[in-house]
């Protein structure tokens, strides 16, 4: 007999939600789907690698021409140099990076704040790992961070905070002074970060701050950004992690455990065509482009939103609609208006109901048409 170590997980509810969408051939605005194809020259770096023969398994801290590539791209970015020899390691996918990062830093029952609404992984690999999840919602109306519960998180136990930046699923980001009052928050404790900034690219009338853009914050923490956001290649699942060498050793320990190895020509693709700043420069406005889009065409529709900050998502709250419950009202709509999205209590460790959905905006213009015309009938 098998005792589950996770006795209350099944399958994604994401999955659920877009296995019905596609039982009622509902517009899918619930799953990052990208609805479009990455660059063919970048395909065509690709199969070029592979006709050289870069077939064969790599160092599993990755490809160093890439890991130079990335340090270079951070320091210009953000203004911190990360050494590719020992700082930068290539990730199979983001899931990946940071599970392996929760289970380099935590031992059991150390703490771990996070903040909600969060995805869901990162709460279960705590769990996997023996420690404590303590959670700290992020505060209406734009989902900003209450420092003073923060503060009453803390404890002697705590060992860990997560930080989703851009956040998904709210679209919330981080401001200058957020970070520096992380900052001082951590100062002199021996509290370690993971800050996934997967979607560090997709901000948009705002900076993005990262932890490497102070100091302090970056000798304790390890950043995880994604190409798949960047050149809209999610199903290459490849990330990077960025980190002082110390916790960088701790990572890569488990990281070769885990992994071993990362695709091999993909690497190789992405290496050069990093050397393409106008490619990751561009995407922003791309999917600026997006939102305004989406959101204009749902200006008269009965749903309220305040556009996404950052990330390819976007929330719509629907009270003056429905009193019903967020899961309820997104069932309705796949199965009554033809319309997929996500119920916003997935993302909450207790399921608090807020009458708000998250919707997927990385789709094409005509697909978005179609989609928000049916929202504006609701």
């Amino acid at each position: 007999m098998i005792i589950s170590k996770l006795p209350n997980v099944g399958a994604s509810q994401i999955s659920v939600i877009a296995k019905m969408a596609s039982d009622f051939n509902a517009l899918d605005l619930a799953t990052d789907h990208l609805d479009y194809n990455c660059s063919p020259e970048l395909v065509d770096l690709v199969a070029k690698h592979m006709h050289y023969g870069r077939n064969q398994y790599l160092p599993s801290e990755g490809l160093l021409s890439l890991r130079e590539a990335v340090s270079r791209k951070t320091q210009e970015q953000h203004l911190y140099y990360y050494n590719p020899l020992d700082e930068v390691t290539i990730a199979a996918g983001t899931i990946q990076a940071i599970s392996t990062a929760i289970t380099a830093l935590i031992r059991e029952n150390d703490q771990v704040i996070l903040f909600e609404p969060s995805k869901e992984f990162y709460s279960q690999v705590i769990k996997l790992n023996g420690g404590v999840p303590v959670y700290v919602k992020l505060k209406q109306p734009d989902f900003h961070i209450d420092w003073d519960e923060l503060n009453r998180a803390l404890t002697s136990r705590t060992k860990l905070i997560i930080l989703n930046n851009p956040n998904s699923p709210s679209g919330s980001i981080l401001s200058n002074e957020d970070v520096e009052k992380l900052n001082k928050f951590v100062a002199g404790s021996k509290v370690n970060i993971i800050s996934d900034e997967s979607f560090e690219h997709l901000v948009y009338d705002e900076v993005h701050y990262s932890v490497s853009r102070f100091p302090e914050l970056a000798k304790r923490s390890l950043i995880v950004s994604a190409f798949g956001p960047l050149y809209h290649t999610n199903g290459w699942n490849i990330s990077y992690v960025l980190g002082p060498a110390d916790l960088t050793k701790e990572y890569r320990k488990i990281h070769h455990c885990l992994v071993g190895s990362v695709n091999t020509p993909m690497q190789y693709a992405y290496a050069e065509y990093l050397e393409n700043r106008s490619e990751y420069l561009g995407v922003s406005h791309f999917f600026k482009e997006k939102r305004d889009l989406f959101c204009g065409l749902l200006e008269n529709s009965r749903f309220k939103l305040k556009p996404s900050q950052g990330s390819y998502f976007q929330l719509l709250e629907y009270s003056k609609i429905s009193d019903e419950k967020d899961k309820s009202f997104v069932n309705r709509l796949i199965t009554d208006v033809g319309v997929s999205s996500v119920p916003l209590s997935l993302f909450y460790h207790d399921s608090i109901d807020q009458r708000f959905i998250r919707v997927c905006f990385a789709r094409t213009d005509d697909f978005l048409k179609k989609a928000a015309a049916l929202l504006c009938q609701v």
